[in-house]
């Protein structure tokens, strides 16, 4: 197993919660993505699993009303600088 399983495992259970809790999800995943850059230990592959996870949920689990999909692949995220990552990750 991965040394940071339980680590990347949490990451995306707190991130996917955040971007639902969201007006837009997609920006509030590009915040995320740029903390856990930020974070020591954090290899692009690791952040890239929690990314790929997380746009597949959201993908599944998003009802949007106006037709619009959440693209899901990775690397396709904004930059929403606007939003704030509570859990401090």
């Amino acid at each position: 197993m991965h040394p940071k399983a339980h680590e990347i495992n949490q990451s995306i259970h707190l991130c996917l919660d955040a971007c639902v809790e969201s007006d837009v999800p997609i920006a509030r995943l590009a915040e995320v993505c740029d903390k856990l850059r930020g974070r020591s230990g954090w290899t692009k592959a690791d952040v890239l699993t929690v990314e790929t996870a997380v746009r597949r949920m959201l993908a599944a689990i998003l009802d949007r009303p106006d037709g619009d999909q959440i693209d899901s692949r990775p690397g396709s995220a904004t930059t929403g600088k606007e939003c704030g990552w509570p859990l401090g990750l």
